[in-house]
């Protein structure tokens, strides 16, 4: 939610600048708000008209965006205006853009000295939009192979954009106009008002996916936790299943932070509930394989255990076989609690079949499927690894403090603080896949 104000407040900031205002005047500041409060509320308009609309407009907004990047590319080439801070591509231009400055920093309104994670963590947020796919996973055809797909695509995409923009900039600009000049690129585009509409057609795009994805995530909270207060965000209306409530929550806590700051301020708040779920998504990866690896240690135990009692069904080996059988249940009873799922599926099948008819037996024990599932056979899940998955969690939450320890703080003690009281307010939730 607050990443669409961060997108609609640049978007807001970059729109009063082309107005004749000071840029740090009030009337500047107000001005920018104001633009960014009508983005939102247009943007909300098009999500209560459903998600065909927001993809549609995304389809428009995507050929806008890339016919910018094309003017960006051809006036790196064959500009004509030649304005300051534009050398052209030149190899002494890259080598001295490619090291940093002496200081280990810069100063922006001669501020205090931004190093290399301040300003990651105002970068940070512009890569956050390749989560719009899984946020709309409910509206997926096939979620399954949609989101892995279109996850890696549009983080591909992302970083071939970002590396092109960094490195043509780097090779064309002298150092100060990179510092200084906010509207470098316009500048070294070729034609400066059609890099402008995709400037702002990428804010649009950002905003609009963040706004549609966090409404339907809050509408799914509300849905499958079930608490009172939160009942009403669960409601979808009109033939399209819009959760309006949902949104027009959404929307007021968008509109709030617009009014609240600009986006050096919004970016490292926003940065970090990203890093914490990308921490939390990695975590849970290599937990899952984990578990895997305890469910299927499990089940050849109680395979041994099976095999155990069909051979004590012989007269002249149930003696010595019986002792073998319980031995073979208690070695691993931690698993249990784990897995009861395969337990009443295994262990206590013979108990069933002692005292049942076969058709109580078959209700006694319902079938249950494996829980876990295994790795997807498409190519990309060989690079799925459980030890990388862990480092990259430490490696979020290393950056988080290092980027704004203080906001990295408050956001670990509020997902503890809704941990804490969703675990008290609703007990009846399901425990995870492995129970």
């Amino acid at each position: 939610t607050i990443g669409a104000s961060l997108n609609a407040v640049g978007l807001g900031e970059s729109a009063a600048s082309l107005l004749p205002l000071a840029p740090s005047s009030t009337s500047a500041a107000w001005a920018a708000r104001g633009f960014a409060v009508a983005v939102t509320v247009g943007l909300v308009g098009v999500n209560a008209a459903g998600v065909k609309w927001v993809v549609r407009l995304q389809l428009a907004l995507l050929a806008v965006l890339l016919a910018a990047v094309l003017d960006f590319l051809l006036g790196s080439f064959a500009n004509w205006r030649h304005p300051v801070g534009f050398a052209g591509y030149s190899a002494g231009v890259l080598s001295n853009n490619t090291f940093p400055p002496s200081n280990h920093g810069y100063h922006v309104d001669n501020d205090s000295v931004n190093g290399f994670f301040t300003v990651l963590g105002v970068f940070f947020p512009t890569i956050t939009g390749v989560m719009s796919g899984v946020n709309m996973c409910a509206d997926l055809r096939d979620p399954k192979r949609n989101i892995p797909l279109g996850s890696l695509c549009a983080i591909g995409a992302s970083c071939l954009l970002y590396l092109t923009f960094a490195m043509v900039l780097g090779a064309t600009c002298y150092r100060q106009a990179l510092l200084t000049d906010y509207a470098i690129a316009q500048k070294v585009s070729l034609l400066g008002p059609l890099f402008l509409c995709g400037l702002y057609v990428s804010a649009l795009s950002a905003a609009l996916g963040g706004m549609s994805g966090a409404c339907r995530i809050l509408s799914a909270i509300a849905a499958d936790t079930k608490l009172a207060f939160m009942e009403p965000l669960a409601v979808r209306k009109f033939s399209v299943q819009v959760p309006v409530y949902s949104l027009l929550t959404v929307a007021s806590i968008s509109l709030l932070f617009i009014l609240i700051g600009n986006v050096n301020l919004l970016g490292p708040i926003v940065a970090m509930p990203f890093l914490l779920t990308y921490a939390a998504v990695n975590y849970a990866y290599f937990a899952l394989a984990m578990s895997f690896d305890l469910e299927q240690r499990q089940r050849r135990r109680f395979d041994a255990a099976k095999s155990v009692t069909t051979a004590a069904a012989r007269p002249e080996t149930a003696g010595d076989l019986a002792g073998n059988r319980q031995r073979a249940l208690s070695r691993s009873s931690d698993l249990d609690k784990l897995f009861p799922a395969e337990r009443r599926r295994n262990g206590s099948a013979a108990s069933v079949k002692s005292s049942a008819s076969p058709d109580k037996q078959q209700q006694a024990v319902p079938p249950s499927p494996s829980a876990i599932l295994d790795k997807s056979t498409a190519r990309y899940a060989s690079l799925s690894n459980r030890w990388v998955s862990l480092a990259t969690a430490i490696a979020c939450l290393a950056v988080m403090f290092a980027t704004r320890w203080e906001y990295a703080l408050a956001a670990v003690l509020l997902l503890a603080a809704l941990h804490l009281y969703l675990g008290r307010a609703y007990p009846g939730a399901a425990p995870g896949i492995t129970a």
